[in-house]
């Protein structure tokens, strides 16, 4: 099927008929938004490619100095007529950014439908169509990174947002970011940051039931939450949740036989509780960084009250390629992960296991070198935390008494915050995490 290419020449024409009689003026402002390859028609790409290199030589720019520079080759643009048909084509020069803007579009278009082709193409030749489409999702975040502005801000025309946004912290007891529900973790971090945030311990340390305890909090306050376990299912972490919000015991839900009629109640509270909570959860097994990071950019866009993502965990987390080794998948995981955070504007909370070196030696608090065997999760996190209980390790053959001292370590913190520990009481057969000791919780355990 034959079809004409996305284009605007005359948005081409005014563009570079701008930047002859404006000069480098026109040229920096159109070098924010395009560059050579956006351009459609070759002779344009050609005068664009000596436009730029005049600029980075301080070469002043109009009409003689463009034709001296191409020499003998001036004929293949059409002469020096040319691009004095350029400069009187010009509608208005004031329009720079928007002649660029449609260029840049028209381009993104092009870049598209060419990735399409070649996705069709690899399909016909019955290529793994999965491998294809993870591709494709990491080909799209290229493209739209393509289409971009400029990132470059002078401070001042942020500093009064950065100044209210330290005002407004005044009132929230110093948080700047997603309350935990925890205060005294959030003295330690300022709530959750805009970032990358590793929560890791060792297997069956509570680090889920913590992480949803906080989605739990972070709903509850007015915020929505978003969870991707690809370990537990929908309904596994459902009862979490009715656990931690009847304060029932969640062994009773294998045995509804055993649930008194006052603890039905306790139970009816809780889900009715839970029904105004905005948690959604995804437990779709074996996906990609590149699928979640797609998954959630759609969720925010029909959510924007999106406060928190959760995702369960870093290690069953599918590689985007079958090609490197372990840590250079995991690398290319986390920086997915990290991009997810930024192009979102959220808190990214992301379970990792520790090494099993840490149960090798006397002293069994975390460090970050127990993450080192987990690619690039220690250098790409913008904030790592612990879970540490010192029963988990005292009492092997009894099992950790319920309830349990459990400490939340912030051993790296690059955003709004600092360094520190935090205690929490762990009442495990409620699936709750609290700040002080609840004799109401400890009954059910």
């Amino acid at each position: 099927m034959s079809y004409i290419p996305p284009q605007n020449i005359e948005a081409e024409q005014s563009l570079l008929g701008s930047c002859l009689l404006l000069g480098q003026k026109a040229v920096d402002e159109a070098s924010l938004i395009i560059t050579e390859a956006d351009f459609y028609r070759e002779t344009h790409r050609m005068i664009w490619e000596v436009i730029q290199r005049l600029s980075t030589q301080n070469i002043p720019i109009d009409i003689i100095s463009v034709s001296e520079a191409f020499g003998n080759r001036l004929g293949k643009i059409g002469g020096r007529q040319y691009l004095l048909q350029l400069a009187n084509a010009t509608p208005t020069l004031s329009n720079i950014p928007i002649y660029a803007g449609i260029i840049k579009s028209k381009s993104l278009a092009r870049l598209k439908i060419a990735e399409c082709q070649e996705t069709i193409k690899q399909l016909v030749n019955e290529e793994d169509p999965t491998e294809i489409i993870s591709k494709s999702m990491l080909s799209d975040m290229r493209i739209l990174n393509q289409g971009k502005k400029d990132s470059i801000e002078r401070v001042s025309d942020r500093l009064f947002e950065v100044y209210d946004k330290i005002g407004e912290s005044k009132g929230k007891n110093g948080i700047t970011g997603v309350p935990t529900g925890y205060p005294d973790l959030d003295r330690i971090g300022g709530g959750l940051q805009v970032g990358m945030i590793v929560l890791a311990a060792r297997p069956s340390m509570g680090k889920t039931t913590f992480a949803m305890n906080i989605a739990r909090n972070v709903a509850l306050a007015g915020n929505k939450a978003l969870i991707f376990s690809l370990e537990m299912t929908k309904e596994q972490l459902i009862r979490k949740f009715l656990a931690m919000e009847s304060g029932l015991n969640s062994k009773l839900f294998n045995n509804a036989g055993e649930i008194q009629e006052e603890q039905w109640k306790q139970l009816a509270r809780g889900l009715n509780s839970l029904q105004e909570a905005g948690i959604f959860i995804d437990d779709t097994s074996g996906v990609k960084a590149s699928q979640i990071l797609i998954k959630a950019r759609r969720f925010k866009s029909l959510n924007p009250d999106l406060g928190l993502i959760v995702i369960d965990y870093m290690g069953l987390i599918a590689p985007e390629s079958n090609k490197g080794n372990t840590n250079e998948k995991i690398g290319e995981i986390s920086k997915i992960i990290k991009t997810m955070s930024k192009e979102l504007n959220l808190p990214v909370l992301i379970l990792a296991q520790l090494n099993r070196g840490v149960e090798t030696r006397d002293d069994k608090i975390p460090t970050l070198a127990d993450l080192r065997d987990s690619g690039n999760i220690e250098q790409d996190a913008d904030a790592v935390m612990f879970l540490y209980r010192e029963d988990y390790y005292n009492n092997p053959e009894e099992g950790a008494p319920d309830p349990s001292e459990t400490f939340v370590i912030m051993r790296k913190n690059r955003l709004d915050g600092g360094i520190g520990a935090a205690k929490l009481i762990y009442f495990k057969a409620v699936q709750r995490f609290t700040s002080i000791a609840r004799p109401d919780l400890k009954e059910a355990c």
